[in-house]
């Protein structure tokens, strides 16, 4: 352009040593470009007549000269000078995103290794007894991989595209607009968690997993379309509702039909999908609003879902069952729902172990690292790779050790353990602001939910009121309390910061945490019979 630019006034007749404002130009260009070090203007003979930055002497590789023409020819010459450290910064970074595309791939064949052998492989695998869960517990991994991968496309930048689309919001601060999109995600997930856990009961698991999935597909397109906050609050309810239904439905499938003496590792294995997804899905989807932008993702995500109904129907077509009658008479209504929110050992457990947990895991990590790693000036690729480390922890460890907890006869030991790391991730913040501490809190709080998650899940099935109600039904209000306290956790964070910064509210979070844990590991009963 500069070349177009100055040829035009040569051929007018001006000669290079008489263009006006030139300098001025050159450094508007060496401002706006980063690559750009610096730009000079020399004449036939050579000689610098213009010149913005410090023209330094590089290699040839770091320069390009364009010849000036006027109209007798070659009239000068436009020399181009790159930084090289802006170079090699963007060389590590293609570096740091090659080697984590590398990585995701190896998750990806993972997963089709599994799929493979739960499919062709699985006469081979049953023949010599390797069998742990049946074939149709790996088929249902794959579907929540796939459509937690496809869902959790945009998990890194929620907050960061609401800044973008930013208008103001009578009543409420900046921050809490901000905090909106993920508190009604999740809200919306959470309100339809009871009626499909009846749903479940009544009718199968497949009719509401096949609506999420719609659902999902709907509310990310509508996401992409939004130009402004309540438009894009309203798309990303409407997704939560049907990511709340197609999350219940898959929990309900194994609880349907999975042996109760291999139900936490039939837990794992669907939370092993659901991570292995989010990990792929939080890193790629980073990568690619690196480059492409937001929209562009929430597009993606759309297509992406719009390929699982298929699969279902592939896959798990024989699996559409009405559940047996018995199983449709067990809980009494919204009687037994209640009785379960007002047992006393369940309000422990949901109370000082399950809200703390939902709302550090949507303010941590969907909240704060996001908006918190932007202001460090870390690029979005970053970001997601940080996110990244939770699914890490989930995808293996936490397999293990719900394999390690089937056989302990008292399970409350790995959920205070993770309450105890939980608080610790938050704690953190207090000591240092570092890129280095947000990574060692993101790993720390994923430890600490693969230690505690199937357990605690085991421990509430296992309580007297939750078998007279029925799992899918228990599973149910559990999912609700969990989408509660993930709705608080894009609140929270958000009234905090009204008052004090990030690294003091994440503190203050994490002093919280740690004493409802401590109220938990005083009030929680140790009947073997209890939790067992």
């Amino acid at each position: 352009m500069l070349k177009k630019d100055i040829d035009g006034l040569l051929h007018k007749g001006l000669k290079i040593s008489f263009l006006v404002n030139i300098e001025s130009r050159l450094k508007q260009t060496v401002s706006r470009v980063p690559e750009l070090a610096w730009l000079t203007i020399a004449d036939r003979r050579g000689k610098i007549l213009y010149q913005a930055g410090e023209v330094s002497s590089l290699e040839n590789e770091f320069k390009t000269e364009i010849a000036l023409e006027d109209r007798a020819g070659v009239a000068g010459k436009l020399t181009v000078g790159l930084d090289s450290n802006v170079i090699d910064e963007t060389v590590q970074e293609i570096s740091r995103d090659a080697f984590t595309l590398v990585g995701l791939s190896l998750l990806l064949v993972m997963e089709f290794v599994l799929l493979l052998f739960a499919t062709l492989l699985h006469p081979l695998v049953k023949q010599r007894g390797q069998e742990e869960l049946p074939p149709h517990d790996y088929h249902m991994r794959g579907a929540v991989f796939l459509f937690i991968f496809a869902s959790s496309l945009c998990y890194s930048f929620i907050p960061l595209h609401m800044d973008a689309i930013y208008h103001p919001l009578p009543g409420l601060s900046r921050e809490m607009v901000l905090g909106m999109p993920l508190a009604f995600e999740m809200l919306g997930g959470g309100l339809v968690l009871v009626p499909v856990g009846w749903w479940i009961d009544r009718r199968g698991w497949h009719q509401p997993f096949l609506l999420g999935c719609v659902l999902t597909c709907l509310g990310m397109i509508f996401s992409a379309l939004a130009t402004g906050p309540l438009l894009f609050i309203a798309a990303r309810t409407l997704t939560g509702v049907g990511y709340g239904m197609t999350w219940m439905s898959a929990q309900g499938f194994v609880l349907l039909k999975q042996d109760t003496k291999k139900r936490a590792l039939a837990i794992s294995n669907v939370v092993a999908g659901i991570y292995g997804g989010l990990i792929c899905g939080n890193a790629i989807g980073a990568l690619v609003a690196h480059r492409l932008g937001f929209r562009d993702v929430f597009f993606i995500s759309a297509i992406l879902l719009f390929f699982l109904p298929p699969f279902i129907f592939l896959f798990l077509r024989d699996r559409f069952e009405v559940p047996e009658t018995a199983l449709q008479k067990k809980g009494d209504g919204q009687t037994g729902v209640l009785q379960l929110l007002t047992d006393p050992q369940a309000l422990l457990m949901f109370l000082c172990s399950l809200v703390p947990y939902s709302v550090i895991a949507v303010g941590l990590l969907y909240y704060v690292v996001p908006i918190y790693l932007h202001t460090l000036g870390e690029g979005q690729s970053d970001i997601g790779r940080v996110i990244m480390l939770f699914g890490l922890c989930m995808i293996f460890i936490a397999p293990r050790v719900s394999s390690f907890a089937d056989r302990m006869e008292d399970k409350r030991i790995f959920v205070y353990a993770g309450g105890f790391l939980g608080s610790c991730s938050l704690l953190l913040f207090a000591f240092s602001g570092s890129f280095s501490t947000v990574v060692l809190s993101v790993a720390l709080f994923g430890l600490s939910v693969s230690i505690s998650a199937a357990s605690r899940n085991v421990i509430i099935l296992a309580l007297p009121v939750a078998r007279k109600l029925g799992s899918s039904r228990v599973m149910g209000v559990y999912r609700s309390v969990d989408k509660l306290g993930q709705t608080l956790g894009g609140i929270v964070p958000a009234s905090l910061l009204a008052y004090m910064d990030i690294r003091s509210a994440m503190a203050v979070l994490g002093g919280v945490y740690m004493g409802l844990t401590l109220l938990l590991l005083f009030r929680l009963r140790s009947e073997a019979k209890l939790i067992s």
